[in-house]
């Protein structure tokens, strides 16, 4: 454990150093994030209309990143499986690195979902025998249930 705190404060300091390019940049990341939480707010309170998909278009964006992101995630665990299979020690870093970035990918599979649906709120749909899950028939659904497996397998991994 305090491995990893003194990964995450190692993290922060590097994180906020820099020069003024660097931190105009974070500052434009920075606002940009804030612009896509103000979308996301006016989504949840007006429903997926004011995304202006309609049926001819379903899901459009939502769904291509969250195809993108599972190809992410999948290729992380790709890149560091070599080291779990050899064996080899001095690959260790990287591997943290790789897991971290298909945690990183799975979660925002699962957060593209949640979007999705129109908001977390209809996110207890997804639970089987509690929600209209439309399980196994729904493609949706066997991704939830996978990516969840996938999610847990992941973050358990490195420790």
């Amino acid at each position: 454990m305090q491995v990893f705190i003194q990964f995450i404060k190692d993290s922060f300091q590097s994180a906020t150093r820099g020069n003024l390019t660097y931190h105009i940049w974070m500052g434009t990341l920075t606002v940009l994030m804030l612009l896509g939480a103000f979308a996301f707010y006016i989504q949840l309170r007006d429903g997926l209309v004011v995304t202006g998909m309609s049926d001819k278009v379903s899901w459009g964006l939502y769904i291509s990143n969250f195809t993108f992101l599972v190809g992410v995630a999948a290729a992380a665990v790709m890149l560091v499986l070599p080291t779990y299979v050899l064996h080899d020690v001095g690959f260790k870093q990287a591997v943290l690195i790789g897991e971290g970035l298909a945690v990183a990918a799975l979660i925002m599979c699962l957060a593209f979902v949640t979007v999705d649906l129109g908001g977390p709120a209809r996110a207890w749909h997804l639970i089987p025998k509690l929600g209209y899950f439309n399980w196994p028939s729904s493609m949706l659904a066997w991704d939830v249930i996978v990516l969840n497996g996938y999610l847990f397998i992941n973050f358990s991994i490195p420790f």
